[in-house]
């Protein structure tokens, strides 16, 4: 995993530093049993109060020390783990940006507002305790051990019968679970999508009275992933209570064993004692080393889905010809061609076929055709959301792959077919194609798109607009939409069936204003309405991706019926029944 190993190396200074200071507490906690058994076998036993008050305050400093280096690796572990997690999700967010539709698509919503919020915090979680106890519970544990045997080698027989079988067990457990995580999350990320869809759709599930039925779906997909996560934390469950019987049998025999010997002289009270200390402690590092392989289970499983992210090649991407800033346009050629172009979607079904035209400077396009005949599609290609299977698009007389895209879409405006308006001023939305915006400007692009309405607002332009708009009706948010196009500097704007709301009275009105402002730009507008394309200066027909007539529309009217049949139903064209 390139990427989460590049990450970590990142921190390796802060990882050093945290497990420095996690270590010096460590080596301090392992000293303190035996000051506690010089306190009873010397101190108490023999009633030397001077060597019980210096062992004591040696135990005092050791724990006061402990603490301080304990707190320093808390802290440094702490923004370690939240920095590394923050710059993971910036690096996400840049990532899930620079991909492709096609690329969104295939990864899915859900699925990627999981990784960016549930793994990484995963990875956020494992990062601190690859801090504060990888190193920690091992060298305590393997510490504990060595300091058992040196205090009695005959009681640390009981460590070579119960620490094997204790980890045994563990690595039955462990095995058991470690594949159930990949599938937990993918679980989740369908109860995500459940959720989504839910919300997204509240409306339409009202309007149908279909509440009872999300209810009783969601419950199912969330009772599959409570079940299975019951299931794995039932066998992750059994760790706990395992090393709590197998360390409290321990110490029965230590007990039993240490009296023993303790009665023929052999050994001390305190020594018996301080084993016992140190057999905790190992039992206790174990099930902490345990719960760091379920942690870092968890986290592999988190890991892959967020490299598998990063390592993503956008479909679309910069990677041929000319540099940015070194685009120039050709004189005397076509805004925009295309050349027999061809889209296939991943699964093999093509979405255009051997698509031709082209479109001149300071003229009007229509695309229009029935559901899903490939109009939202054509006008992506000339955007680059997608890359044609196919034959080649050009801009202004150069293939639209060797143009750097930031500089394609900064000379083409777009309002897209689904209305996209963020919470936030309408001052706020309005800018985010043209920064610089005089008030003045934006006030002309409210006009134009017959936005008038923002004016009645409480604060006008700084009106607060609801997230996705929602405290705007259909028709606001869309003459919303293509105000902030218009407000953008461009040389085409495309408009993805972006009249649908509009009465037809507002719809020609907006219309007229707009013809009047293009000048000498170009205009593509793609509708399933006559009246919205009829007067443009070529109109392309589609019909499940292949274009059935191209021409104007007294031309098509008498030479495509595909065409001719949409202008008889949508109007009183009674004379061509």
């Amino acid at each position: 995993m390139p990427y989460i190993k590049k990450t970590v190396l990142k921190y390796r200074k802060q990882i050093f530093l945290g497990q420095f200071f996690k270590l010096i507490e460590a080596i301090l906690e392992l000293m303190m049993p035996v000051a506690m058994a010089s306190v009873i076998d010397k101190g108490i036993a023999l009633g030397d109060k001077s060597h019980i008050f210096r062992n004591v305050g040696i135990m005092f400093l050791l724990a006061f020390v402990g603490v301080c280096c304990a707190m320093v690796c808390q802290v440094v572990a702490t923004k370690t783990s939240v920095g590394m997690s923050g710059e993971m999700r910036r690096e996400a967010f840049e990532k899930i940006n620079s991909l492709s539709a096609q690329d969104l698509d295939s990864i899915g919503t859900n699925s990627l507002v999981t990784r960016m919020t549930i793994d990484i915090n995963n990875l956020q979680d494992a990062m601190a305790m690859l801090i504060r106890l990888v190193i920690r519970s091992p060298f305590i544990m393997i510490g504990s051990i060595i300091m058992a045997i040196i205090l009695d080698v005959k009681l640390s027989l009981v460590l070579l019968i119960t620490t094997p079988l204790v980890s045994i067990i563990m690595f039955i457990i462990l095995r058991a679970v470690a594949p159930k995580f990949s599938a937990l999350q993918k679980s989740l990320d369908l109860l995500s999508r459940k959720v989504n869809e839910t919300i997204s759709g509240i409306r339409v599930i009202r309007a149908f009275s279909r509440e009872e039925s999300l209810v009783d779906s969601f419950d199912e997909s969330s009772k599959f992933y409570a079940d299975f996560a019951l299931n794995t934390g039932k066998i992750t469950s059994l760790l706990s209570p395992i090393v709590s019987l197998c360390l409290n049998m321990a110490i029965i025999a230590v007990l039993m064993l240490g009296a023993k010997r303790v009665q023929l002289g052999k050994i001390e009270l305190g020594i018996v004692i301080a084993f016992i200390e140190y057999l905790i402690q190992i039992f206790l590092q174990t099930a902490v080393v345990a719960n760091l392989v379920l942690i870092y289970t968890r986290a592999y499983a988190s890991a892959k889905r967020v490299e598998e992210l990063m390592d993503t090649k956008p479909s679309v991407s910069d990677k041929f010809g000319i540099k940015k800033g070194d685009f120039i346009p050709k004189g005397n050629t076509s805004l925009i061609s295309f050349k027999n172009v061809c889209i296939t979607y991943p699964d093999g079904k093509p979405a255009l076929q051997d698509i031709s035209f082209s479109l001149n400077k300071g003229e009007s396009l229509g695309i229009i055709g029935g559901t899903g005949s490939g109009k939202s599609t054509l006008v992506s290609l000339i955007l680059r959301f997608y890359d044609t299977t196919k034959g080649v698009v050009k801009f202004c007389g150069e293939d639209i792959k060797n143009i750097p895209i930031e500089e394609l879409r900064k000379r083409i405006s777009f309002v897209p077919q689904r209305v996209s308006l963020f919470k936030g001023s309408v001052e706020q939305n309005l800018k985010l194609g043209n920064n610089n915006a005089s008030k003045k400007d934006m006030e002309d692009a409210l006009n134009i798109a017959q936005a008038d309405f923002v004016y009645e607002l409480p604060g006008g332009l700084k009106y607060n607009i609801e997230e996705s708009g929602r405290n705007l009706s259909g028709g606001q948010r869309q003459r919303l939409t293509i105000a902030r196009a218009i407000l953008k500097p461009f040389e085409v704007i495309i408009l993805d069936d972006s009249f649908s709301a509009l009465d037809l009275s507002t719809e020609s009105r907006l219309r007229r204003a707009l013809k009047k402002s293009l000048g000498d730009r170009s205009c593509i507008v793609v509708s399933q309405r006559i009246s919205t394309i009829m007067h443009a200066d070529n109109i392309i027909v589609l019909d499940n991706g292949v274009c059935v007539g191209m021409g104007k529309h007294d031309y098509l009217l008498k030479h495509c019926e595909i065409y001719k049949e949409l202008y008889i139903t949508q109007t009183a064209g009674a004379e061509y029944a």
